[in-house]
């Protein structure tokens, strides 16, 4: 398999709340905390799943306690520079490094897909699990919506 196929240690559930920065203002580093769900998995269903997530604000106070608001999800190019940035930071041969980073960010945008689908999912299950207060089939169907909003906007 290419480089960019291969399976890796994942996290499986990166958000922003799972990212810490730390070091100094010339010297800044990202820091992986809350790794429960971690497992082996696709290099690029990370990054779906973090933009993915990003449309979602959990800080909300009241019913639903979420609000989604696709203005958040990264740009193309800002996404981009974050999968830039990862590439580089592999030490990986120059001619592999712009066939991966493509890769990535055409398989990223699959995987966001496959992460809404999931936490569509994983909302219809929690409804009728869950004792704690939040919308949950609320927010299974708007993670249904991101799905197709998201698959018709990129044509997959």
């Amino acid at each position: 398999k290419q480089w960019y196929q291969r399976r890796v240690r994942g996290h499986n559930g990166m958000g922003e709340g799972n990212l810490l920065l730390s070091g100094h203002k010339d010297d800044r580093r990202i820091q992986v905390v809350g790794c429960d769900m971690s497992t082996y998995n696709y290099r690029s269903y990370d990054f779906g799943h973090f933009f993915a997530t990003m449309q979602f604000d959990f800080g909300t106070p009241c019913y639903p306690y979420f609000n989604r608001d696709r203005s958040f999800i990264p740009s193309e190019e800002a996404r981009r520079n974050m999968i830039v940035r990862y590439v580089r930071r592999l030490d990986l041969p120059v001619a592999q490094q712009k066939v991966t980073e493509e890769k990535i960010m055409e398989y990223s945008e699959k995987f966001m897909l496959a992460a809404h689908f999931l936490h569509g999912c994983w909302g219809i299950v929690q409804a009728d699990v869950s004792e704690l207060q939040f919308g949950y089939l609320e927010y299974s169907l708007a993670c249904f919506q991101a799905y197709f909003e998201h698959k018709i906007l990129h044509n997959l």
